[in-house]
């Protein structure tokens, strides 16, 4: 199954911030959009815990292509 790499950016409420890879799978017959992809890593991201700092902020830096790699522009979200 493919994966879509994305760095996501968490900010906490200490002033500190962390950044993260998440994968978001894909079908084999349907490449996703960016937004849909975007959606996914977020929703994957509120999911995720650290050590339990208070998270102020979850923001999508960059996507990878459907191709492999990191598309040059990013989004903040």
């Amino acid at each position: 199954m493919p994966v879509r790499k994305v760095q996501v950016a968490f900010g906490f409420t200490d002033g500190t911030w962390r950044e993260v890879e998440i994968e978001v799978p894909e079908e084999e017959e349907r490449v996703l959009d960016e937004d849909e992809v975007r959606e996914e890593a977020l929703l994957l991201a509120r999911q995720m815990e650290f050590d339990g700092k208070m998270i102020s902020f979850r923001s999508v830096l960059h996507i990878s292509s459907p191709e492999g790699g990191y598309c040059e522009e990013s989004w903040p979200y």
